[in-house]
């Protein structure tokens, strides 16, 4: 029998992360990353573009130079000018980026590949529903329809698809609750102690 004991994640501290109510005003999707083409920052742009309606969507995130996949400055900057609504906040601290996550109503990463997202589940924890791309690492975070939405990865077409699924939902509360819920049962930081305690006694 195997003894390989599989812990998710480094632990997300849900009293940092608080859980708060959102009133859908205007709806705000947030992408919140290094700035790489790989986590779908082309396709979260190209699919903000084809959503007509009152939307805003929020960037965060820096510029990694050094890296070969990262997005460069000027065609960044070229994808999103033409559109008023994709609002670009640059790289933010903690605190700040936790605002961003108050002030939003879905967390979006259409990412090719992942670990575990921790920057999801930070977001997930103050009760954003997510949505991610349908591949190991995201889809351990998100179940579509109860607290998010899945997309293909590479595919602008699938993300539109899946905001457009985000934006008709009328229970967005139980989503809310649901996002809030799975963090504090699967990756809160007592919860990943405890499974840590579990191996070492």
């Amino acid at each position: 029998a195997s003894s390989a004991v599989l812990i998710e994640g480094n632990g997300i501290d849900v009293d940092i992360f608080r859980f708060i109510y959102r009133k859908n005003t205007s709806i705000k999707f947030i992408f919140a990353s290094r700035l790489l083409i790989d986590k779908g920052i082309v396709e979260f742009i190209n699919a903000a573009k084809a959503m007509h309606g009152n939307y805003e969507f929020i960037i965060c995130g820096g510029f990694d130079e050094l890296n070969p996949k990262s997005i460069k400055k000027k065609y960044f900057h070229e994808l999103i000018s033409s559109d008023h609504r994709i609002i670009y906040r640059g790289s933010l601290n903690k605190e700040d980026l936790i605002k961003e996550f108050y002030n939003a109503n879905f967390f979006v990463l259409p990412s090719y590949r992942e670990g575990l997202p921790q920057v999801a589940l930070e977001a997930a924890a103050t009760g954003l529903p997510l949505i991610l791309s349908d591949v190991p690492g995201c889809n351990s975070c998100v179940v579509d329809q109860l607290n998010g939405f899945t997309c293909n990865a590479r595919d602008t077409e699938s993300l539109v698809h899946a905001f457009k699924k985000a934006v008709n939902i009328n229970n967005y509360d139980e989503l809310s609750f649901n996002s809030r819920k799975m963090v504090v049962e699967r990756f809160a930081t007592k919860k990943i102690y405890e499974e840590f305690k579990k191996i070492i006694n």
